[in-house]
């Protein structure tokens, strides 16, 4: 008897009801959206483009930006950068188009949309619970830059 009622517990927790989906991103007219694993559209196609979801987390595109959705489709941070790259669970880069083609203004926000630098770092990389960052700094001669770096730690 006390195997039926473990049996049913079991079942009830693990028959998928209760457990986050896994949302994959698909294409279809040339847009994004996102389907279960049993192929069901779960977020209708309407990105430009669209990332795995990590965390409960997608960044998606729209109109040439960047913004963040929940597994709800509801926004998380509205789409207004170049360029969003999730770091940790909580922790993102964003980036923001310089004046040459494929630069990038680089800043770090977290999930609660709080900039932790603003956006004038040229790289940033994330290495043992540290932020390690470059910054150009433009020289009076054209075309020549001068690189900056340091390191900064999750908190900013």
């Amino acid at each position: 008897m006390l195997y039926y009622k473990v049996l049913i517990i079991f079942s009830v927790f693990f028959s998928g009801k209760f457990i986050a989906q896994d949302l994959h991103p698909f294409i279809s007219d040339s847009l994004w959206g996102y389907q279960n694993e049993k192929r069901e559209t779960i977020i209708s196609p309407q990105y430009q483009y669209a990332k795995k979801f990590v965390n409960d987390f997608a960044v998606v595109y729209k109109n040439d930006s960047a913004g963040l959705i929940n597994k709800k489709n509801e926004i998380i941070f509205p789409f207004k950068f170049n360029r969003l790259t999730q770091i940790t669970p909580q922790i993102f880069i964003y980036g923001l188009q310089s004046k040459y083609y494929g630069e990038f203004y680089n800043g770090i926000i977290n999930i609660k949309g709080e900039k932790l630098t603003s956006a004038l770092y040229y790289d940033i990389q994330y290495k043992q619970d540290r932020f390690f960052v470059n910054q150009k700094k433009e020289k009076k001669k054209k075309h020549f830059k001068k690189p900056q770096s340091g390191a900064i730690n999750s908190i900013g």
